[in-house]
């Protein structure tokens, strides 16, 4: 039997808070987190990586979610183009969410995050329990 390779998950958050949140939600699934403080470093890591899925704050300094989620979208690279990107928000507002469904985003979580609710969208958006 072949050993499991680990997916790559982003997870781009100015909060280490959330970030640690996130890992505690993930934890016991076959995959590697990989950490970005805002959305600069986020977009630098997910072309550095073979990230299956991004999980982003919608707001962060430097680059916010939807900036990043624009330029993954318009990158040369297909697989960035096509990467499922979660975002995370405290927003209400619909103006957000209608950008982000025009730029093709996999869904969103809204904050304060759920634990469980966490994890089922990530195992939902890797094709099922990890």
């Amino acid at each position: 039997m072949e050993p499991v390779v680990p997916a790559q998950v982003l997870i781009a958050d100015d909060s280490p808070t959330i970030r640690g949140f996130v890992k505690i939600a993930l934890r016991g699934l076959a995959i590697e987190l990989v950490e970005a403080e805002d959305g600069a470093q986020g977009l630098e890591k997910a072309r550095a990586s073979q990230c299956a899925l991004a999980l982003v704050d919608v707001q962060m300094p430097n680059l916010d979610g939807l900036g990043l989620l624009r330029a993954l979208r318009e990158d040369p690279r297909e697989d960035l183009r096509k990467l499922p990107v979660l975002l995370l928000t405290a927003e209400r507002g619909e103006d957000v969410k209608a950008q982000a469904e025009a730029l093709g985003a996999a869904g969103f979580l809204m904050k304060p995050l759920q634990l469980a609710a966490v994890r089922a969208e990530v195992e939902k958006l890797l094709g099922g329990p990890a």
